[in-house]
Parts: C-alpha cells; sequence; structure tokens
C-alpha cells in the first residue's frame, strides 16, 4: 500500500497574496473584537512582568513585547533560555505575570517551567499557533496567533509570522486604553 500527499489536490489554496491577505485580515478582525479585560488586568496588576519565548521568532516577539511596554512604563523582564528559567522559577510569585510564547505548547522544559510556576499560582498568559495545546490548558489567559501555511513551489512549506507582531499591536493599544479608562475610572470590557 502506498499513500502520496498532494499539496496540489486540497481544498484549499495555501499560495499567494490572497491568501496570505485574507489569513492577516480575518486574524485582525478576531482579536479586534477580543475581550483582552483579563489579560491586560495581569499585565497592570502584576508586581513584576516576564516574557518567555521558545525559539528565535518567539524570543523576538518576547524582545518585541518588552520594548513595546517600555512605552507604557511597564518593564518585562525577558527570559532567553531554559537554563534562565530554572533560576526564574525560584524568585517569580503570584504577585507576578508571565507572557508564554511558543509554537506547538509543547516545548518541554516551558511546560516543566509553566507547571513550576502554576504550583506557585503564578498567572499565565501564553500566544500560540495551535489552539489544543499543553500549555494554554496551564495558562491562565490564553491567546492565539493565525500562521499562514503556504506552498512554496520552491521547497519547504513558508509559515508567516506577521500575526504575532500584530498581536503584540492589540495587546499594547489595547493595554493603552485600558489604563486610559483605570485613570478616569471607567471599568468595563476592553474590546
Amino acid at each position: 500500500m502506498h499513500l502520496r500527499i498532494d499539496n496540489a489536490n486540497t481544498n484549499e489554496n495555501h499560495i499567494g497574496l490572497e491568501y496570505v491577505y485574507n489569513i492577516y485580515k480575518d486574524y485582525m478582525d478576531e482579536i479586534k473584537e477580543k475581550d483582552f479585560t483579563n489579560v491586560l488586568e495581569l499585565i497592570a496588576n502584576a508586581k513584576n512582568a516576564y516574557v518567555y519565548g521558545t525559539g528565535s521568532i518567539q524570543n523576538n516577539v518576547a524582545m518585541e513585547i518588552k520594548r513595546t511596554f517600555l512605552y507604557v512604563d511597564k518593564l518585562f523582564f525577558n527570559i532567553t533560555s531554559a537554563n534562565e528559567s530554572y533560576i526564574y522559577s525560584e524568585v517569580i510569585d503570584h504577585n507576578d505575570v508571565i507572557i508564554m510564547i511558543s509554537y506547538s505548547g509543547e516545548n518541554a522544559s516551558m511546560l516543566e517551567f509553566a507547571k513550576k510556576l502554576k504550583t506557585k499560582s503564578v498567572p499565565i498568559i501564553s500566544i500560540t499557533a495551535n489552539k489544543d495545546n499543553s500549555l494554554a490548558h496551564l495558562a491562565s489567559e490564553s491567546l492565539y496567533v493565525e500562521i499562514p501555511n503556504l506552498i512554496n513551489p520552491m521547497g519547504p512549506r513558508y509559515e508567516g509570522l506577521v500575526s504575532y507582531f500584530i498581536l503584540v499591536d492589540f495587546i499594547i493599544v489595547k493595554y493603552m486604553d485600558y489604563m486610559e479608562r483605570m485613570n478616569h475610572h471607567d471599568t468595563g470590557r476592553i474590546d
């Protein structure tokens, strides 16, 4: 018996500008309507904020979160390796928050770190591409990114990464709105 995977015969055409445009447009429409109130409260009320990414792209997103939140006087400590996570697991407590960024949400060292933090009641915000994953189940709040998976006629599939950065932009803008509302004592949903 031979099995053949033929990308040309799938129902979805995962190639071209229109496909990528629609993925990003639909994703922006989705997160524009999402209620981020719990995420924003966790960040705003944290004594210390941490961010940790599992791969090179996720580390870039972590650095962008750190950079972006400096504009609103919120410092994120960037955990850059699994070795650092062991040290930070002793320091981080329930008054803090951590954003964990992982493509799959199944990275073993990140999950071990998340489990340690969960036993200490540390709020965890996960950002993953896969919606059903172990990290999301451990997290207090879970955010997702839509990754276009493009057929590349010249080689391996290409996965677009812009959604991570779109999400960061939406979080920071919603955080600014949230802080402005809190400064004016106007509570409620943050759309």
